[in-house]
């Protein structure tokens, strides 16, 4: 371009100087004929006396008509005279050339390693002067060399866009494309030809995706930006660009580089995906997760990972994570590197696994934990290590309350099968003592009041009494006892109770009551319930001893949750719900865990050797009442027993008292079914020598038989429900479905409840519990005899 430059401002001064030649030619002429304005010749000469180079006017011929040489006194013709022939000749043509066309020619020769151009301006046909042309000799060595380099620069340039991976453009003010390289038109998918048709506004995509700089109006300046552009297929490429505003000659042009940045914006969005991803299970996983670098600092943690460890984020980076967790330590005391299993993660590369281990929390507290530390490779460089660990406080307790539940699982079917031993003891124990009650009660009616035997007989009949005071025992330990339930009010039972033990228990004890008074009924025994609160007091104040001490006893109203185990229970089954609670506490010896696991067993004490059922009673009543108990201790400091209740529903209808019998009519006839010979036997007599008619069946089978063959005479049935084979709950459906009406008295060395439980609905007369005396039954025969 500077070259171009150079060579228009040369024609310029040589068509001045052409003009000058002729101006001067002319005055020479007037001069010549006229004699005057010889001066102007002067300054037209001066002025070609410092034209820079040589000049030489020729005629047709090429012969010499005048010269001016340059400021250098290099002389046109001495130039021309050390041409070639071959150079003159083909220089003569082109002056004829031009002056034949009154044009301009060029020629071009060298001389001496020098480029000189020769450049033949035609002079204006004058008649009385032959035709000419003026020769302007001008070294264009440099010239040409500048041109040369200029020309390998751009060729080199127009190659370097050519290959540039980076696409180059040029617009214009219109926004037309005016040059493009081969990577604009790869990038865009349109041909070079195409693209220089076209605006760069039809590439770009309409809706703004980015906010940058206009190109349009052009404005000066380097402007850098992002933008979207629609490829010739139709998607969308991502490029960035920088762009300057050049002036080109009078006009403004837009120099453009673009580069095509779609893959790694896809790649940038994908890794921002993947961060986002990661970074959103590290936020909601659950465990705790944080990184180390090879210096056991922390370079990064999850929000778990500082809720269980009681820091911030923010606070947890770039401190020492060992020193933070104090891994394994429950004191201050930090563990050694060396001795670390998530350190030697780091040193050795290999993943480390650690259970039931201990971090520590910032307020100094410590928690268990299961924990996994991996190493961290990048490009097979070990950097760090990543770890991921778990709060197993939740998982211990669970597995700790499951151990006790076994235990107490354990217990209960311990109980339950010696309850069931219990039971089936005292009712074999019942049964031999009704012959023994009976068969001394008709020898004390037989007897006169002068006898001797009748203070024998007294004495067997009170030891027969107390012999089926242990039976009710062995029945309550099992939870088959025969209870009078009715709605009772337990803060009032304690309360009396409690006043009259105040006085059998030592001074040194202090009683505390603390208790509700608008709590509900409950439906209870209070003979049953009143040996239950008095075991209570009596083990708290043997427990104190001889030094001071409290038992609390407190009844409040509780609710039990679904959540809330049942582990440390015994007794009924809990559901969700409200219970009526009894608590008594002391502050005595306490117990040692074996002992507390054994404080149920029959016969066990801690006191002397066991005489009794004592607590293994108490859980049988509580068990029969819907009730469980719970016993927590701690030696030295004392012991608590609770007991729940389920509140009253409705109200218990309480047995009529019977009026005592002496006799019964003499028309009367009693079907007495029980498989005990002795008690077949000792009943007959008692009823016989009451006036009644008896029958009787060793089983199930042969009562129903008798019953049907002796249906319209038989007035009451007397039934066992214990017998082998068929038992006494399907005897009483064949005898009911034989005579719906039939008056049937069930008797049975368990509770009343206990037998009511397996009848299934069905209507009975009366119930007497074994074992009873000669009045009892007769009292129970009497009744049912005179039943509507």
């Amino acid at each position: 371009m500077q070259s171009t430059v150079t060579v228009v401002l040369l024609l310029a001064v040589l068509a001045a100087v052409l003009l000058a030649l002729r101006e001067l030619r002319a005055l020479r002429r007037k001069s010549a004929s006229a004699g005057h304005d010889r001066r102007r010749v002067a300054e037209l000469e001066e002025l070609f006396a410092i034209i820079p180079d040589p000049l030489i006017v020729l005629d047709y011929e090429a012969n010499c008509l005048d010269e001016y040489p340059a400021t250098n006194k290099t002389r046109a013709h001495g130039i021309l005279g050390s041409v070639s022939e071959t150079e003159r000749t083909a220089l003569r043509e082109q002056l004829r050339a031009a002056i034949d066309s009154q044009r301009r020619q060029f020629h071009r020769f060298q001389l001496d390693g020098r480029t000189i151009m020769a450049e033949i301006l035609p002079l204006r046909p004058v008649p009385e002067r032959p035709a000419a042309a003026a020769v302007c000799l001008r070294d264009i060595t440099e010239q040409q060399e500048s041109a040369a380099r200029l020309d390998r620069l751009a060729a080199r340039n127009r190659a370097i866009l050519r290959s540039a991976m980076d696409g180059f453009f040029v617009v214009d003010q219109n926004q037309r494309f005016l040059e493009v390289n081969d990577a604009f038109c790869r990038m865009t998918g349109y041909r070079a030809a195409e693209l220089l048709g076209m605006r760069i506004t039809d590439l770009e995509i309409k809706e703004p995706l980015q906010d940058r700089t206009t190109i349009s109006p052009l404005r000066t300046g380097l402007h850098q930006f992002a933008t979207a552009h629609r490829h010739r297929d139709g998607h969308i490429i991502r490029l960035e660009t920088s762009v300057i505003v050049l002036r080109d000659e009078d006009r403004k042009i837009l120099v453009g580089f673009a580069r095509d940045v779609t893959e790694r914006l896809r790649a940038e969005e994908a890794l921002e995906r993947l961060s986002h991803q990661n970074k959103l299970i590290l936020d909601s996983a659950a465990e705790g997760i944080y990184g180390v670098d090879t210096a056991g600092r922390c370079t990064f943690a999850n929000p778990a990972a500082a809720r269980m460890l009681g820091w911030e984020v923010s606070d947890l980076i770039g401190r020492s994570a060992h020193e933070l967790v104090r891994h394994g330590r429950l004191t201050s005391e930090v563990n050694p590197d060396d001795n670390c299993t998530i350190c030697s993660a780091v040193r050795n590369g290999a993943v480390q696994h650690g259970s039931n281990d201990v971090f520590l929390r910032k307020d100094g507290s410590t928690f268990p934990i299961d924990f996994v530390s991996a190493p961290i490779r990048e490009q097979g460089r070990l950097t760090g290590a990543v770890v991921v660990f778990r709060d197993i406080s939740e998982r211990q307790r669970a597995e700790e309350e499951r151990r006790q539940l076994e235990v107490r699982m354990q217990q209960s079917q311990k109980l339950d099968s010696l309850g069931m031993l219990a039971g089936g003891l005292a009712h074999d124990f019942n049964n031999l003592l009704l012959s023994v009650l009976c068969n001394a009660s008709v020898a004390m009616e037989r007897t006169s009041a002068n006898s001797d035997l009748r203070g024998h007989l007294e004495k067997i009949i009170k030891s027969g009494q107390r012999a089926s005071e242990l039976t009710r025992q062995m029945l309550a330990y099992s939870g088959q006892a025969a209870y009078d339930v009715h709605p009772l009010a337990l803060s009032e039972l304690v309360e009396e109770i409690a006043d009259l033990m105040r006085a059998a228990l030592p001074k040194t004890v202090n009683v505390q009551l603390k208790l509700a008074n608008d709590l509900p009924m409950i439906q209870a025994d209070g003979a049953q319930l009143q040996q239950v609160i008095m075991n209570l007091l009596l083990n708290a104040a043997e427990a104190i001893g001889h030094q001071p001490g409290t038992v609390v006893a407190r009844t409040e109203l509780r609710t039990r949750l679904a959540s809330e185990p049942d582990a440390a229970f015994i007794g009924h089954p809990l559901t969700p719900g409200q219970y009526v609670c009894l608590e008594v506490a002391d502050t005595g010896c306490g117990m040692s865990p074996d002992t507390l696991a054994r404080i149920f067993d029959p016969f066990f004490s801690t006191k002397a050797k066991g005489r009794g059922l004592g607590l293994s009673a108490l859980l049988g009543i509580v068990r029969s009442h819907h009730g469980a108990v719970r016993v927590t201790s701690t030696v030295g400091r004392g012991t608590t027993f609770t007991i729940l209740f389920p509140p009253a529903v409705g109200t218990i209808r309480r047995p009529v008292p019977r009026l005592q019998c002496t006799t019964l009519p003499v028309s009367s006839t009693v079907l007495v079914v029980d498989d005990e010979e002795d008690i077949r036997e000792v009943v007959q007599t008692i009823l016989e020598s009451r006036g009644a008619r008896v029958l009787t069946a060793p089983d199930g089978v042969s009562g129903i038989e008798l019953f049907r063959r002796h249906a319209d005479e038989i007035n009451v049935v007397l039934l066992d429900m214990t017998m082998p084979g068929m038992g006494g709950e399907t005897v009483l459906q064949r005898i009911l479905d034989i005579r719906p009406d039939a008056r049937v008295i069930l008797s049975s060395g368990y509770s009343e409840q206990e037998a009511l439980a397996h009848l299934d609905g069905h209507r009975m007369a009366g119930f007497v519990p074994k074992p009873y005396t000669a009045q009892a039954l007769i009292d129970s025969i009497g009744s049912a005899l005179t039943m509507a």
